[in-house]
């Protein structure tokens, strides 16, 4: 694996770090203003979209809390509000949205406000929190319910672009997955056979029906069976087709993670067993317990 790394060189006195653009000045002291890249498009989360007033207000805030926070000189701040404004107004915030921010912000820097907001923090950290998804006019009155009882309230966008149009991994065919556990049905009765693979789930079922198919072609007699009782097959499925002249319905149920499987694939046996609905000739890899 190749570990590719990136800095910047000083160029004229100054250094991009992240999004702030340090400068020396000639008495030494530093001077901290935004840096943005050529490529920045200065688009935001616009204030139409399907989100909670919270998310775009928060948009707003972080670039003021930036300004305010990091940039050193004053003319330097007030530039960069108007950079804000300018910004934000062509992603259709409205100037009150921007002055609240600012009004909201210089009451908290208080000290009794920051005491008053810290105890807040306490008592919400300590609240139930309740995640809900976004729907405008409905979720807003849910929260108020929700808030009523003392349970925190989160609300998250329910369908997003990301959530539409992006597939960043081809979805993997039922057939072909590994590592899971399935249930083969028989067709002419109420019997399932449940077992697990840690190789393409195909590669197994191909197995059984080769098994299944094998004994069919030599005419593998149901009299000669029950002669040899104690002959088993390969797997139970054959002994059932064999035994019963049932047909098989491939069907499948899967499972990942090897522990968990072992575990589910007891589970189901058992209550299969219960029902006296299984092929399977033991109660699975895992050991459950009796209670």
């Amino acid at each position: 694996m190749f570990l590719v790394s990136t800095y910047e060189t000083k160029h004229e006195g100054s250094l991009p770090f992240l999004d702030i653009l340090i400068t020396r000045q000639q008495n030494g002291q530093l001077k901290l203003t935004v840096y943005r890249k050529k490529t920045h498009t200065d688009q935001y989360l616009h204030f139409e979209s399907h989100h909670p007033l919270e998310h775009r207000i928060s948009v707003i805030r972080t670039l003021v809390a930036r300004s305010e926070n990091l940039l050193t000189e004053k003319c330097d701040k007030d530039k960069e509000m108007e950079h804000i404004k300018s910004a934000l107004g062509a992603c259709g915030y409205p100037s009150w949205s921007i002055a609240k921010v600012q009004r909201k912000m210089k009451s908290t820097a208080h000290p009794q406000s920051k005491m008053k907001k810290y105890r807040l923090s306490q008592q919400v950290g300590s609240a139930q929190q309740v995640v809900i998804p976004y729907v405008k006019g409905l979720s807003e009155d849910l929260a108020r319910v929700y808030r009523s009882h003392g349970a925190n309230v989160v609300c998250r966008p329910h369908m997003t672009l990301r959530k539409i149009l992006v597939h960043p991994k081809d979805k993997v065919k039922r057939k072909e997955v590994s590592e899971c556990v399935y249930k083969i049905p028989c067709k002419n009765c109420d019997k399932v056979y449940i077992g697990e693979t840690g190789r393409p789930f195909v590669t197994r079922l191909n197995e059984h029906k080769k098994e299944v198919e094998l004994k069919d072609k030599t005419k593998f007699t149901r009299q000669r069976m029950q002669s040899v009782d104690e002959q088993q097959n390969k797997s139970a499925i054959t002994d059932h087709v064999v035994k019963e002249n049932h047909v098989i319905g491939w069907d499948e149920g899967r499972e990942g993670n090897r522990s968990a499987r072992w575990i589910r694939k007891s589970i189901k046996i058992r209550k299969q067993d219960i029902q006296g609905h299984t092929m399977n000739r033991d109660a699975g890899t895992y050991t459950l317990s009796h209670l």
